[in-house]
């Protein structure tokens, strides 16, 4: 039986850059390995070696009745990997 986790965390990476990419697969990895949800935007995860991570799911912004979208919606943290410029775009 599996059980959806009560903590849930945000990765946000620079998708330019490989280090970061493999970095934020070896944090998700340890992440979930501890029972901890990892979600991603969508668009991080075509391609990634963070995609080949088992339980990370694309983050789903809510809709226009909610307010304004926030892929964080329902996260405790977000984690951002790659430099000053990542969170800025």
């Amino acid at each position: 039986m599996t059980s959806t986790p009560s903590r849930r965390i945000l990765l946000v990476t620079h998708v330019g850059r490989p280090e970061a990419q493999q970095l934020a697969a070896d944090v998700a990895t340890r992440l979930i390995a501890s029972g901890v949800g990892v979600c991603a935007p969508p668009d991080e995860l075509v391609d990634t070696p963070l995609a080949a991570v088992a339980g990370v799911e694309a983050s789903t912004p809510g809709d226009d009745s909610d307010g304004p979208d926030s892929a964080a919606e329902g996260c405790e943290l977000v984690c951002v990997l790659g430099g000053d410029g990542t969170i800025l775009r």
